[in-house]
């Protein structure tokens, strides 16, 4: 990852589809790639943002409508490719995980 506040992140919207960011350089990151793709109620990829391919997790969110608008709901898992390390980087991910739903929560 670029660590550059102006990159774009891709999101191919279609099973096989890959997730990568493109930084101002113009250097594509890769992030993952789509697994599961069933708008408008749920997308599975796999992920290893900061990683090896073969280190990936799975990231399935699903969307419910409920009364007040719609339930996300966000699972990340596949942790055991860590092997020992599983917990820590469970840990670290559900800290990342939780702030970026604050953001988006901020931002509405």
């Amino acid at each position: 990852m670029s660590q550059a506040e102006d990159f774009q992140v891709i999101f191919e919207p279609y099973v096989g589809g890959r997730i990568y960011e493109i930084g101002p350089d113009g250097i594509r990151h890769q992030w993952g790639e789509v697994t599961g793709w069933n708008p408008p109620n749920r997308v599975e990829y796999r992920w290893h943002i900061f990683l090896e391919p073969d280190e990936a997790t799975t990231v399935t969110v699903t969307f419910d409508a409920v009364e007040d608008g719609t339930l996300v709901r966000l699972v990340n898992s596949g942790f055991e490719v860590f092997g020992d390390g599983a917990p820590a980087r469970r840990d670290r991910v559900g800290t990342a995980w939780a702030r970026i739903v604050e953001h988006y929560l901020r931002t509405g």
